[in-house]
This record gives C-alpha cells, structure tokens and sequence, in this order.
C-alpha cells in the first residue's frame, strides 16, 4: 500500500508543476539518441524517510551534468531539491530490530546504530578500518559487524566490543604441516624424477657402449 501511495504522490507532485509545453521539434537519429536529454528526466529509485513524512527520489529537471535527490511532503507539494550537508546527515540502507524501532547501518566505513522512537543516532565506530555488515545479534542485546578478516560484537547495555574471530591474514611461507595427499603428490614426484634420472643414464651408458 505505502508502495503505491509513493508512486501515485510522485505522478502527480510532478503533473502539479504544470503542463510541459508541446514538443514541436523534429523526431530524428540525433534527438532520440539524447534519451532522457530530449525526452525529459523521470523521477527515480524513490524511499520513504525513516519518519515517513517525506518520499525522496532521484531527479534531473534542470537537466545537469548529474541527478540529484529531492524530497517531496507525503501529503504533496512541490519537489524540493536536498543539500548536500542535509544528504550527509540521511541514514544509510541498514537493518532493522524485529520492532522496527532501531536500525543499524554502515556508512563511509563506520557505524551508526539510529532510535527511531527519537531520531537518535549514535555512531558505534569511528576508526581508520571499515566496518561492514552489521546486523542485529538474534537476542538483538549485540550488534555483530565484521571488519577485516574478522567478526566483532558490539554490546547495546555496556558499548563494549568483543571480538568473536582470531583469523590472520598474512603470506604461506611454508611452514605449515601439509596435508596427507600433498606429502604423498610430492613424493611420487621425486620418485618419477629418479626414475627418468635412472633411464637417462643408463641410455647414456649404452650410447658409450656402442660407440667407444
């Protein structure tokens, strides 16, 4: 239902901005190559705000170098274009507690964990690695996210993290006990290798023999 609300409200916030004037120029290769620059812009890849009082949408209808988002009123209204500085400040895709009343999310390499019951957000990370993945623990008391190689847990009643994997990464430099197959592969191969020296040899010899 809210699907079909947000696209009925797209169709006529944009019909509302008046009747766009008949195109009287001439069909041709070069106008239909243009696409979108000769046919106008439609809005796209729309999402409702957290709140659900707003619908943002992907939009060009000044036709620039590059969309831009806007933001429209759920009740209506005239489009209008988000800042920059406003954009930074939107939460990222995230996941949500089985209530629907956090969300946690992973943006530009950190973390932020979002109340939605006040519009609070706190970041749970701030380091030079990336964190990824985040996602609620199934009893949702822990936040578990990876960074690296490795698994972390975040704990919601302490802020303590915890880290849940001890992989290394690093180059093989041989020193690792190999496995059964590898010795066996390894030593029928040295055996081949005495084998041919052997038949080399004793071709060798016999060539001597014929020809002293």
């Amino acid at each position: 239902m809210r699907i079909t609300t947000l696209f009925t409200l797209l169709f006529w916030t944009v019909a509302s901005l008046g009747q766009t004037p008949k195109n009287v120029s001439i069909l041709d290769i070069d106008a239909i190559m243009q696409g979108e620059r000769f046919v106008g812009f439609l809005p796209e890849n729309p999402f409702w705000s957290e709140d659900g009082k707003f619908i943002y949408f992907s939009w060009n209808p000044d036709q620039d170098t590059l969309r831009s988002l806007y933001k429209v009123s759920a009740q209506g209204g005239a489009p209008e274009k988000v800042s920059a500085e406003a954009q930074l400040q939107l939460p990222a895709r995230g996941e949500y507690s089985k209530d629907r009343s956090r969300k946690v999310y992973e943006k530009n390499g950190d973390l932020f964990l979002l109340n939605l019951t006040n519009n609070q957000t706190l970041q749970l990370t701030a380091t030079q690695e990336d964190e990824r993945r985040p996602q609620f623990s199934g009893d949702e008391q822990f936040i578990i996210y990876q960074r690296g190689l490795n698994l972390y847990a975040w704990e919601r009643a302490t802020g303590a993290t915890q880290q849940l994997t001890p992989f290394q990464s690093g180059n093989f430099n041989g020193s690792a006990k190999k496995l059964a197959y590898e010795e066996w592969l390894e030593k029928d191969q040295l055996a081949y290798f005495e084998v041919l020296q052997k038949r080399k040899a004793e071709t060798e010899a016999a060539k001597r023999q014929r020809n002293p």
